[in-house]
């Protein structure tokens, strides 16, 4: 974060100096108590089912000169009262980007944020100084947490926006309107929360109203539900990725890892890219990646060597090489479309068996038990040797394999991970390709995890 004094603090969000000097350099704000450094001043968030003031003591005990909050009068060197502790946070996040001024980049979509942010970010860092959302920073407390991370020298900011309904990404582009937005794609990921694919397009259509006047949209190509935003931003500048967009992409050639190779087209030039990480869906996300570091005046040869030298965030595509098994490690969420991309790259991994452990997927709705039956019929179809499900909804996952084929023989149902974990030493053999693909809340990281310490 940058250095600001308190008295700026103060004007910027319209809060109260309660205790100290309004001359106090403030240079990080904090909102856990248990990772609190000497120096920081801690926001005391209010939620539904926690309030910050109850660890106002515990921040303070830990180093942290001074604190943020509602309501307190707990003696500080610094003491700030708000009406509001989370309009406290987007305010000064808002004030803070005003204030060192980078290219802002956004981006949504209903799969890939996560892993078109991580390619961008490493194609953009040899030209620029970027700072990108970290791990799920991505609602309206990651995002102006990331954003206070800013610091002089940042020249670019990639933020993700989240979306979990109408006027979340409105609330998010508030604080921060982006310079270019990008829109991977529209599935039916929160579906259960918005209840129609137009209300989705809707939602995520929120992105292009914070867009500034001269702003750039990239859209997706290659799916059908991305024209609605063509007609809703039709003022503004477009790019469309994809393998018949404005930037395009054709796959060439997959190695033994899943590891496919791409060709690559930005206007009149082209080059092969030779993706570090499984799966096929990323060339498309390198595509995606490649449109807005060729608008941001990168060569297409420093965007090659930046895809090139990819990694992702952990649990996103990961294949881990452990103890005689190819682990790809792809349990940080799960949803239908991300569920079969995921047995796309099992499929293209050479090995003796393949083992695919997936969780349910949540927020689907009324469309729960479809698209976890779809999901399963593509297992079938893929000749997967071995389904593992976990999770009362996976159970449809079963189901649909077993309509298409498999045989009952080939899968075992487990209610959670833990009682996976009891027997997952007689479900995996040695040389096995194994996808371990599940909803957050599911947790299958930990068999990932004891699949790794496994000796």
């Amino acid at each position: 974060m940058i250095e600001i004094k308190a008295s700026e603090i103060i004007e910027a969000t319209g809060a109260e100096l309660v205790q100290g000097s309004p001359d106090q350099l403030i240079n990080k704000i904090s909102t856990d108590s248990r990772t609190i450094k000497s120096g920081d001043v801690f926001l005391a968030l209010r939620g539904p089912n926690f309030n910050g003031v109850d660890f106002i003591k515990e921040a303070i005990e830990n180093g942290a000169v001074g604190y943020v909050a509602e309501n307190s009068s707990i003696d500080s060197n610094l003491a700030i009262k708000t009406e509001d502790s989370l309009k406290f946070l987007h305010l000064l996040a808002k004030h803070v980007l005003q204030k060192v001024a980078p290219k802002v980049i956004a981006i949504t979509g209903s799969t890939g944020k996560t892993s078109v942010k991580d390619i961008l970010n490493s194609a953009l860092s040899f030209k620029y100084d970027v700072l990108a959302t970290k791990a799920n920073y991505n609602n309206e407390i990651g995002l102006p947490l990331t954003v206070l991370e800013l610091t002089p020298s940042t020249e670019v900011v990639i933020l993700e926006m989240g979306m979990r309904g109408i006027g979340h990404i409105d609330e998010l582009t508030e604080i921060a309107r982006p310079d270019l937005a990008l829109v991977t794609n529209i599935g039916n990921s929160h579906i259960e929360l918005l209840e129609t694919q137009e209300n989705i397009i809707r939602a995520k259509a929120e992105i292009i109203n914070g867009l500034k006047d001269d702003g750039t949209l990239f859209v997706n190509a290659d799916d059908e539900s991305t024209k609605a935003l063509r007609e809703l931003a039709s003022s503004k500048e477009i790019i469309s990725f994809g393998k018949n967009g404005d930037v395009s992409y054709r796959e060439i050639s997959s190695d033994e890892l899943g590891r496919v190779k791409i060709l690559i087209k930005v206007g009149s030039e082209q080059a092969e890219v030779n993706m570090p990480v499984p799966g096929s869906h990323h060339a498309q996300n390198a595509c995606a990646a490649a449109a807005i570091a060729s608008k941001m005046g990168l060569s297409l040869a420093q965007i090659k060597k930046g895809l090139e030298q990819l990694k992702l965030s952990s649990g996103r595509m990961e294949v881990l090489q452990e103890n005689g098994w190819i682990i790809i490690n792809d349990a940080y969420n799960s949803a239908p479309d991300s569920a079969l991309a995921a047995l796309d790259t099992l499929r293209s991994i050479d090995s003796k068996r393949k083992v695919a452990i997936l969780g349910s997927m949540l927020e689907l709705g009324d469309s729960a038990k479809e698209e976890h039956e779809r999901v399963g019929r593509y297992v079938a179809k893929q000749n997967v040797d071995s389904l593992i499900t976990v999770g009362e909804l996976a159970l449809d996952i079963k189901n649909g394999a077993i309509k298409a084929g498999m045989s009952k023989d080939n899968i075992k149902a487990f209610s959670d991970y833990s009682s996976l974990m009891k027997q997952i030493d007689s479900l995996v053999r040695t040389a096995d390709a194994i996808l371990v693909k599940g909803s957050r809340k599911i947790e299958l990281e930990n068999i990932v995890h004891y699949l790794q310490k496994k000796r």
